[in-house]
């Protein structure tokens, strides 16, 4: 009987970087610190099952969290926020509940180039131009490109299923709509050149929300003179609030913009009214006969100051 043939790998390459991803960052400041070891976890089961995609059901839950040592809402918690960050492909996740992404894939096919065969799921992969065997990679070698495509003229009906899967899923980047300036011209034009940890950031905001919202919201930044060592945060910050307000072109954002434009507006004046008037600084008025209660006369001393002043007035008037 022959030896079924190894799907998974042994082992996958970690970008050097991995912490400092946008996605993983805004994962582990919404979930903690041990959702790094439960997206490690993940990783490291679809890399060894299948490969190139997991599925996610409660016994999917149960075997993360007792790997992991967590409980099984904080699993379902990361893994919430790792299809909404865009760390898995939300659109797999919603049609077929596996978590998978374009990058698993493509470090997936790369890790399998020298195999005679892979065996996948066309429906699973998030862009055919991910599959060596349909990008050229192999050379046209590897038998599993009939398995995957089944022909040139499969493979171009899939690629273009698959494209517009993407711009229904609203991550595919969207082309500028305010003229040529894209994120990183905008934020060279603003701060210089950006160094290589803000580039890997910069792509993973453009990734995540579009090409235009960032450009649009460098611009508030350079506005509001935002410093270069806070551009990144500024901009996560300006882009998290749009999301959570569900803006999702540059017509939004102007709208959301100039709304909340008008209700600080509206509250510096209404601060202003309430404060018209209102003395800047208030001081307490000291009440001395409480400091120092008074002090009984001396009958003595009375009569000898008595008996002083009419000598004086005696001495006025004769003179």
């Amino acid at each position: 009987m022959a030896r079924p043939t190894k799907q998974g790998i042994d082992y996958y390459s970690l970008d050097v970087n991995f912490l400092r991803d946008i996605k993983v960052r805004k994962i582990r400041k919404a979930c903690g610190p041990q959702s790094i070891e439960i997206l490690l976890c993940l990783l490291g089961n679809i890399y060894r099952d299948n490969g190139y995609y997991i599925g996610w059901d409660e016994d999917s839950v149960f075997l993360v969290a007792d790997e992991v040592g967590a409980k099984e809402g904080l699993v379902e918690e990361v893994v919430a926020k790792a299809v909404q960050s865009g760390f898995f492909d939300k659109w797999q996740f919603d049609q077929h509940q596996i978590l998978t992404s374009r990058g698993i894939q493509k470090r997936f096919f790369e890790a399998t180039a020298k195999r005679k065969a892979v065996e996948v799921n066309k429906l699973y992969l998030v862009n055919d131009d991910n599959n060596p065997s349909s990008s050229g990679v192999n050379d046209g070698k590897n038998p599993a490109s009939s398995v995957v495509n089944g022909g040139n003229n499969e493979q171009s009906k899939v690629k273009e299923s698959k494209v517009n899967q993407s711009n229904n899923s609203g991550n595919a980047r969207e082309q500028s709509s305010d003229g040529p300036l894209t994120s990183f011209a905008a934020w060279q034009s603003v701060w210089k050149f950006p160094n290589t940890f803000q580039q890997q950031d910069l792509q993973g905001l453009i990734d995540q929300y579009s090409d235009d919202l960032v450009t649009a919201a460098i611009k508030i930044a350079a506005r509001k003179d935002v410093k270069n060592g806070a551009a990144i945060n500024f901009l996560e910050s300006v882009l998290t609030e749009w999301d959570l307000a569900e803006v999702k072109s540059l017509d939004d954002a102007r709208t959301y913009e100039k709304s909340r434009n008008n209700e600080r507006k509206q509250t510096r004046q209404q601060t202003q009214r309430n404060n018209y008037g209102k003395p800047y600084k208030t001081e307490s008025v000291t009440n001395w006969d409480e400091v120092a209660p008074p002090v009984e006369a001396d009958p003595a001393l009375e009569a000898e100051l008595d008996r002083q002043l009419a000598e004086f007035y005696q001495e006025s008037d004769s003179q």
